[in-house]
């Protein structure tokens, strides 16, 4: 009777078949393709296959994931369940590293969007008038006294531009006044 040995993996810890002949620590496919470089010709060959049968592949790949799309979705969340903080930390640490593309990025797309995006804003606003208008009316009654001391500090400091506004204001409107 033969058995099959399997063999961790020393890079990735997956189980594989390895041929001791071949010396050295035992590698899974991925990882032997990955450590042998480019002039590994099973790589190469690899290659050139997935090249050359893209459409077939992703086609392949299409259907697998529509027939099994329940199946799929519940995995990703019982792993994304069993996962939760591992994840947010890896999200927090990434958005920490990144800050600063993450932020261009960010700027990049509301400056090449900004029209859809003031049309989304105004469309909502006027979808959700009566909402908004409670919610402000909420948050001021109960916020009145940090809302007065901003008004206040505000004025304090524009002194200046304000006193100038009302002054260019009335010039401008006098003969409506009277």
């Amino acid at each position: 009777m033969v058995t099959e040995t399997l063999y961790k993996c020393s890079v990735c810890g997956r189980n594989t078949e390895w041929d001791t002949e071949l010396g050295g620590p035992p590698l899974c496919v991925n990882c032997w393709d990955d450590r042998a470089g480019a002039d590994n010709q099973v790589a190469a060959r690899q290659r050139s296959y997935y090249e050359e049968h893209k459409d077939q592949l992703a086609a392949r790949q299409r259907s697998y994931y529509e027939e099994h799309k329940d199946q799929l979705a519940a995995y990703r969340r019982r792993y994304y369940e069993e996962h939760k903080d591992q994840l947010a930390a890896r999200q927090r640490r990434y958005r920490e590293e990144h800050k600063d593309q993450l932020a261009a990025r960010q700027r990049r797309y509301r400056e090449e969007h900004k029209d859809q995006l003031a049309a989304y804003r105004r469309r909502y606003r006027e979808e959700h008038k009566d909402q908004l208008a409670a919610h402000q009316r909420r948050y001021y009654k109960e916020h009145k006294d940090q809302v007065a001391a901003r008004q206040r500090r505000y004025r304090e400091e524009h002194k200046d531009q304000l006193a100038a506004y009302r002054r260019r204001y009335r010039e401008e409107h006098k003969d409506q006044v009277n």
